[in-house]
């Protein structure tokens, strides 16, 4: 009877330490899923949402791309203004285009750092930690050595393009496209050429058709990342290669642009799917 008694006990004790493992890995597994549903809640902010709230990072501002102007300050009067073009991307690069005067414009490309308030350029004239002092849903200012008593820097930029539209790989390959090839210099159309595109796995066979004088072929690399196709450089056609955003995208129909920001040049495809 006694070694009966015992079994039952000790039946009941494996039971409840049964019970007690499964209770516990519930409380452990919910944890997580609370744990999980915070995180991926702050991931799906829009950069409306994160840069109100003071929440500069590479991902807030990659494929965007700014306008706006810098002012610098001795002892509270102004001593220079100029317009300043920003364009990020992945990688924590960015594009710069600073424009001092009509014929007095320079174009650098470097790397940045940007966490919470803090935006670091490595770039000429507005190298240094730049804070972030003000933000709306598309603008804002940064300060560049806020607490210097002779000297400061203002920055007040305008977003003019983020990349809204997803350029999805898989329309591109192995697709033929046809369409011009616009070329702007100060505004003004310099060239318009008709260009074919055919891509395939990693790379594109181009075509560009310069009005009956000659046409320019060869095949690049390419890479599409978010709302970007990036083509990599060719000297049959310069024009061709770099970074080109999507401004419109369908089935059937593209429009991208490159130089974006830049003053003086820029350059607007227009392609139609034929294949």
């Amino acid at each position: 009877m006694f070694s009966i008694s015992m079994n039952l006990i000790n039946n009941k004790m494996k039971v409840l330490q049964l019970k007690i493992n499964v209770l516990l890995l519930t409380i452990v597994m919910l944890s997580g899923l609370i744990l999980f549903g915070c995180s991926d809640r702050n991931n799906n902010k829009t950069i409306e949402e994160q840069i109100p709230n003071m929440n500069l990072s590479p991902e807030v501002l990659d494929q965007t791309v700014w306008k706006g102007e810098v002012i610098d300050y001795y002892e509270g009067k102004e001593s220079s203004r100029y317009q300043v073009n920003l364009f990020f991307r992945a990688g924590n690069r960015v594009s710069c285009y600073i424009i001092k005067g009509k014929d007095d414009e320079q174009m650098y490309d470097s790397e940045f750092k940007a966490n919470g308030k803090l935006l670091y350029l490595d770039v000429n004239y507005i190298a240094g930690d730049w804070l972030l002092t003000d933000a709306t849903k598309d603008k804002i200012v940064l300060k560049n050595d806020p607490i210097n008593g002779k000297r400061i820097s203002v920055m007040t930029l305008t977003r003019i393009y983020k990349a809204n539209n997803k350029l999805p790989p898989e329309l591109l390959d192995q697709s033929i496209w046809k369409g011009s090839f616009v070329s702007y210099v100060n505004g003004k159309v310099e060239f318009i050429h008709q260009i074919s595109l055919f891509f395939r796995s990693g790379e594109v066979v181009f075509l560009i058709d310069r009005g009956g004088e000659f046409q320019s072929r060869g095949t690049r690399p390419y890479v599409v990342d978010k709302g970007m196709l990036s083509i990599s450089w060719t000297w049959t056609s310069p024009q061709l290669s770099g970074d080109w955003l999507a401004f419109e995208v369908s089935k059937d129909k593209l429009i991208l642009q490159k130089g974006y920001g830049n003053k003086n040049e820029n350059y607007i495809m227009t392609l139609t799917r034929t294949d």
